[in-house]
């Protein structure tokens, strides 16, 4: 039974292909167009930001878009589900270290962002759910009029206004099932986040919460080491991250938004760029994105498949989260 679990892994091809295919397909949906300036650093290093999430959510994908393209750092706490049979189910550490952040009468839903000080740092934290607030916020602290701050706000008050005005007409338009329906209809961005979500339809794919995100030790879950130097946009940075997330790893994602990437590196901010800066500092002039460190790993790897096979044998060993699994009642 795990051989064959892990034959899809052994076929790199094609996870790297339906990896591609979600790139290609993001593309459907209509997001802010940016200008490429430098966003401001200057609140960055007096604030610590997390994010609670899950890879396949179209949902999360726009929050981790947002991080790259400010260059952010984030430490990213996956919350992979267990049923899709109900929201809200915890099942997770993650899931209920962010149900113990959402207010009791608040549904608990993804994306979850937590902006707090800096140890010795003064101001106040902010629990922000929803996509657009999550995106809208970072902008507001952590870019700038020249990075596209008028422009995100001017776009998510557009798709707020337009959801507001569809919504009485579809009967239970706030429930979660129809609140989807809503969002498609009335957001432009929303058919390309779907679009590149569904294109890898894997309980492993970042959707299900392998058999070790519910029972590894806390010190397991959460290494302070580990970190991901990632674009987006990459789709060797997607497997990456799906193992990760399915796994229930945290890891601290450096956001690079096109920085080290060849022939494209000229779309990246400057942000981004001093984020592939500091990555070939630390680990020399030949590192590249998507680039982990994990101490239990035992190797920094910049090639995703030989990253995601080293995450599930060290972590996990057993078989690969199924789909089918998420349609249990027990």
């Amino acid at each position: 039974r795990t051989r064959f679990s892990h034959s899809l892994l052994s076929s790199s091809s094609m996870e790297l292909a339906t990896a591609r295919l979600g790139v290609a397909l993001r593309r459907l949906g209509q997001p802010p167009t940016l200008p490429r300036a430098a966003p401001s650093p200057s609140a960055r290093l007096a604030r610590v930001i997390t994010l609670y999430e899950y890879e396949a959510s179209p949902y999360c994908k726009r929050v981790r878009e947002a991080v790259c393209a400010l260059g952010l750092s984030v430490r990213i706490k996956p919350c992979p589900r267990t049923t899709l049979l109900r929201e809200g189910e915890v099942g997770t550490r993650w899931r209920a270290e962010a149900r113990a952040l959402t207010p009791p009468e608040q549904p608990l839903r993804f994306p979850l962002l937590h902006d707090e000080p800096a140890l010795g740092s003064s101001g106040e934290p902010a629990i922000v759910p929803e996509s657009l607030a999550c995106v809208a916020h970072l902008w507001t602290h952590y870019g700038d009029s020249g990075a596209g701050l008028a422009e995100v706000q001017g776009w998510v008050e557009r798709v707020r206004s337009r959801a507001e005005r569809v919504r009485p007409f579809v009967p239970g338009g706030r429930t979660t099932r129809l609140r989807n329906f809503v969002n498609l209809v009335s957001d432009e961005d929303l058919p390309g986040l779907f679009a590149a979500s569904v294109a890898r339809p894997f309980g492993h794919a970042g959707l299900a919460a392998a058999a070790a995100a519910r029972t590894a030790q806390p010190d397991v879950f959460h290494d302070s080491e580990r970190a991901l130097w990632a674009d987006e946009a990459c789709p060797h940075a997607r497997l990456v991250r799906e193992a990760l997330c399915s796994l229930g790893l945290s890891y601290t994602l450096h956001g690079m938004g096109g920085a080290g990437r060849g022939d494209h590196e000229s779309t990246a901010t400057a942000a981004a760029q001093a984020q592939a800066a500091a990555l070939r500092a630390a680990h020399g002039e030949d590192a590249r994105p998507p680039f982990l460190v994990d101490p239990r790993l035992g190797v920094h790897s910049c090639a995703g498949e030989h990253a995601v096979r080293g995450l599930w044998k060290v972590y996990h060993g057993g078989p690969l989260p199924a789909l089918l699994h998420l349609f249990s009642r027990e």
